[in-house]
């Protein structure tokens, strides 16, 4: 049977210009966060790789940067910029670090916590082991209570890095650190991505340690590479969790159009306002 036509006055009306103010998507097909296409994402502009280690050198003010430059890369991704990994140059290195205050603090706090986390849960666990063993005298019991402890550890754990991840997120895009450690809105922005950001996470962790351990058999100085590596890989990873949580209807973060660096203000000139920049 047809469907109805709609009535002459709706057909009469004009077509909306722009974007509607109120979306409402449909199930939109996702694919899964891929870790390789991360790195091969990181791994694109090695002499970049190289400089940033040499950044890190520098204490406090290099890791920074790295995070500003980190933050950089997801506004552009994010705006499909035909650049997304700005070369590193030391022109830029004090508007990167200016940039990453938010994101550094916010990776600073979400290590503290996950570690604080893990290892009061290996105590616990220890103890509650110990006096299951104690009381028991048999092995069932204490079997019982380690995988009921791992259970609750995986759970914490998992949670504080779901958590982590749409801070790490808020801070790189809107480079804020009031709207960074909102853990409100941080869990409810989590929450509908929480098993997908858990299970990329637990495929990245791994990943993690083998490009450390590379790093360090490159007669430790290939750690520093590493670091910048793992950071980058970060940032593509969270920006494929991001536009997801987009595709599935989630809110959009205030995140600001890229910004020419430094470096590459030369290849534009201003021009009077209402006029557009044309390269020299």
């Amino acid at each position: 049977m047809p469907e109805s036509v709609p009535p002459d006055e709706e057909l009469s009306r004009p077509a909306p210009l722009g974007v509607p103010d109120k979306l409402t998507p449909g199930p939109a097909e996702t694919r899964p966060a891929k870790v390789s296409e991360a790195l091969s994402f990181a791994f694109d502009d090695k002499t970049s790789l190289i400089v940033g280690g040499l950044w890190l050198l520098v204490p406090i003010v290099g890791w920074l940067a790295i995070s500003g430059w980190a933050s950089e890369a997801q506004h552009r991704l994010l705006h499909n910029h035909p650049d997304p990994v700005p070369r590193l140059r030391l022109r830029d290195f004090s508007h990167h670090a200016r940039r990453g205050g938010a994101a550094a603090f916010v990776e600073l706090l979400g290590f503290g916590v996950f570690w604080a986390v893990a290892v009061g849960l290996v105590a616990l666990l220890n103890a509650s082991l110990l006096a299951a063993g104690l009381v028991a005298g048999s092995v069932v019991v204490p079997l019982a209570v380690l995988c009921a402890g791992l259970v609750v550890a995986i759970t914490l754990l998992g949670t504080v890095t779901v958590v982590y991840d749409a801070m790490l997120t808020r801070a790189e895009l809107t480079e804020r650190l009031a709207d960074s450690v909102a853990l409100g809105e941080a869990w409810r922005e989590a929450r509908p991505m929480r098993r997908k950001t858990f299970v990329t996470y637990l495929v990245f962790a791994p990943i993690t340690l083998a490009l450390l351990l590379l790093g360090g058999l490159l007669c430790g100085v290939g750690v520093l590479p590493a670091l910048v590596a793992i950071k980058l890989t970060g940032a593509h990873l969270r920006y494929q969790l991001y536009e997801q949580r987009l595709a599935r209807g989630g809110k959009p973060l205030p995140s600001l159009a890229p910004r020419a660096l430094p470096s590459e203000r030369h290849l534009v000139r201003e021009l009077p306002l209402g006029s557009v920049e044309k390269p020299r």
